[in-house]
């Protein structure tokens, strides 16, 4: 409960910070708001299109933020644990084929692990390409177990 608190916590703070809302940071997440901030800082993230929903694949998913790298435009997740997660590329390709779905064509996919200590955030990028094959198979997984039945992804995770 308290990972969830405080990734719940620092996402909120990252977004206000994004729209230019002031913020009020409590001591226990400074480290990872100045580490967001130092990522953010040469970057001009984009409004963040909201929860995402598509019928047809059964799923429901947020990403944190969007920028135009120059190149495309690149999907970010933020992340507060410790350590990377198994599950991120999975998650981010879900997430970038959710916002396919609504318009928006993901370049690169980026997740951005921020630093307790306010360090300089470790970034770890997963090529859609790699990691399609597998989601393909988890969903089609996901549709057999559920025999059909729309129940909510979040709610088996």
């Amino acid at each position: 409960d308290a990972a969830c608190d405080r990734g719940t916590a620092v996402h909120e703070l990252c977004n206000a910070y994004t729209l230019g809302y002031g913020v009020n940071v409590e001591p226990k997440y400074q480290g990872y708001f100045d580490s967001f901030k130092s990522w953010a800082q040469d970057k001009e993230l984009l409004s963040n299109p909201g929860r995402m929903f598509d019928d047809d694949q059964m799923i429901t998913g947020e990403c944190d933020a969007l920028y135009d790298d120059g190149d495309g435009i690149v999907l970010v997740d933020f992340k507060t644990s410790a350590r990377e997660g198994k599950t991120w590329p999975l998650q981010g390709v879900a997430y970038a084929n959710l916002l396919y779905i609504f318009g928006i064509k993901v370049y690169r996919i980026l997740f951005v692990k921020l630093d307790k200590k306010g360090k300089p955030p470790v970034e770890f990028e997963y090529p859609k390409k790699d990691y399609e094959e597998k989601w393909n198979r988890c969903l089609q997984v996901y549709r057999d177990f559920f025999d059909g039945k729309q129940i909510p992804f979040e709610e088996i995770i």
